[in-house]
């Protein structure tokens, strides 16, 4: 009898510890996901000036996508209040940061000078999309922080 009890009662905690975590005290994987971009995007434009950041770089970018990951599979359970086709397009964004500030550092004689404009050229072009995404975000935080 008493491990009836005892599993019924461990039972019921599961339960209402999910339902609080849940409802009440959901975990904030966007505001992460948000602040983790942030913090790629200026990672990025200082590995251009320092080759050294590329390690950096790269566990960076592994760190945020498991921050993606983690905001993908808590979609399931939580309602957002942002589109996340806008947010995958950013996140295929930060890839191709990654990429062509990986490949500018290859490419940095003057032998490639064509290559190394090309991948200047869409860094800046990405990192003004990028931009314009994470200040969409921090709008969508803030509306849902007063709400």
């Amino acid at each position: 009898m008493y491990t009836v009890v005892r599993s019924l009662d461990t039972a019921l905690g599961v339960v209402v510890g999910v339902v609080i975590n849940y409802l009440i005290a959901p975990p904030n994987h966007l505001g992460e996901l948000v602040a983790r971009m942030e913090k790629f995007k200026q990672l990025t434009i200082d590995a251009l000036e320092d080759e050294e950041l590329l390690t950096e770089l790269r566990n960076d970018f592994a760190t945020l996508s498991t921050f993606y990951k983690n905001f993908t599979v808590d979609k399931k359970y939580n309602r957002h209040i942002v589109s996340h086709s806008d947010l995958a397009i950013t996140m295929e964004g930060i890839q191709d940061l990654y990429f062509h500030a990986k490949s500018l550092h290859y490419f940095s004689d003057d032998v490639h000078t064509e290559l190394t404009k090309y991948h200047t050229e869409k860094i800046n072009d990405t990192l003004k999309m990028t931009e314009k995404t994470i200040i969409d975000l921090k709008k969508s935080l803030k509306r849902r922080q007063q709400s």
